[in-house]
This record gives C-alpha cells, structure tokens and sequence, in this order.
C-alpha cells in the first residue's frame, strides 16, 4: 500500500518542491547557476511571486475562514447546529486553527496543494493541527474527488527523533535506532465500516 502509494504520488510532490523553491526565490538550476559563472554572468532573481502570495494569504487572515454546520439532514435542527458551531469555535480557538488554514492555503499558492488536519491530544480533546509538509500526505490513488472524501485510506509519514517517540510510545518502538537519531513514522488511516481506524508502522 505505502509503496503503491510512494509510486503515485512522487511527481505531485517533486512539482510541489519545485514550484515551492521558485516561489521562494530559487529559480536557478544548479547547472545554470555554475554555467553563468564560468561565462562571468550574474544570476540574479527579481521574486515577484512572493508579494502575490502575501497579498492572497493577508486577505484570508482579514476575513479567516471558519468550519460551519448548517441542519441539512433529516431530523437535523438549527438549535443543535448552533450547538456544534459553539464547539467547534471553541476547538478552533484552542488550537490556533486560523494560523493551519492560513499555512495550508500558503502551501497551495506556492506548490499547489496544502493539508491540516484533526487530532486528539492528551486529554482526548480534539484539536485542528498544521502539517507543515503537505507531501508527507499519500492519499489513495483511487480517490476522485478533489477533497479526497472518497478515498479509503490514507498515509501520513513524519520524521520524529528518537527520543520523541521513546516518550510516546515506549523503549521497544525505538529497538535498534540509534539515539540522537530520526526514526520515520508512519499513520495509516483506514475507512472501515463507516469509521476511520488508525494504525501506526
């Protein structure tokens, strides 16, 4: 599945890192930069990608986006709508969601696609969390919709220090890895049943 995975999406992210390093400044390859040298030649860089970016992401932070709830299905009222925005205002507010959206729609700007997403933290509360590397998230290739609401799994791959999860998890998820050194974990999220498990490797 991860290999699979690996496989579809690997031009999506290397044009993301792509047009991310255009959009912030480098717009020279290795080889045109070393070229020019030989030849006397400067490579100079007039960025004017970032100021649009700023523009579109300062206009979203004036009027920041919210998760609404609107009673459209059957036996749904505007009393419990009113009810779940409260909550969720409540959980957007505790965890700094304006600065995920903010960050996930600077992502899409720059390299076409940005990412935040739902976590439970300690105290089993639910919390809106940034993911700073949009390309650490594999959906399933069979997915059509542009949202990925249709897709049946997902992979998300983070790099944690060794240390970090021998707090989290415990000695033996550690066995074998050196301390001081980075360990690459990986989410599965699975549809199951009309629910969404989730599986650590």
């Amino acid at each position: 599945m991860e290999q699979r995975a690996l496989d579809h999406w690997h031009d999506a992210a290397q044009k993301y890192q792509d047009d991310s390093d255009f959009s912030f400044g480098e717009q020279w390859s290795g080889a045109d930069i070393e070229r020019r040298k030989r030849q006397g030649r400067a490579s100079i860089t007039y960025n004017v990608l970032a100021a649009f970016v700023k523009r579109l992401t300062n206009s979203v932070r004036q009027a920041p986006p919210a998760i609404q709830i609107h009673p459209v299905a059957d036996g749904a009222t505007s009393e419990a709508a009113k009810a779940l925005s409260g909550l969720i205002m409540g959980i957007e507010y505790r965890s700094s969601a304006q600065t995920a959206y903010c960050y996930a729609l600077s992502c899409s700007a720059r390299g076409g696609y940005g990412a935040w997403r739902v976590v439970v933290d300690e105290e089993g509360d639910p919390r809106i969390e940034t993911v700073l590397d949009p390309t650490a998230l594999m959906w399933d290739p069979a997915a059509q919709r542009e949202d990925f609401s249709d897709a049946r799994w997902c992979i998300y791959r983070q790099m944690l220090d060794v240390a970090v999860i021998r707090e989290t998890y415990g000695d033996d998820a550690v066995i074998g890895h050196p301390e001081g050194g980075e360990v690459e974990i990986c989410e599965l999220w699975i549809r199951e049943a009309g629910q969404v498990v989730q599986y650590l490797y």
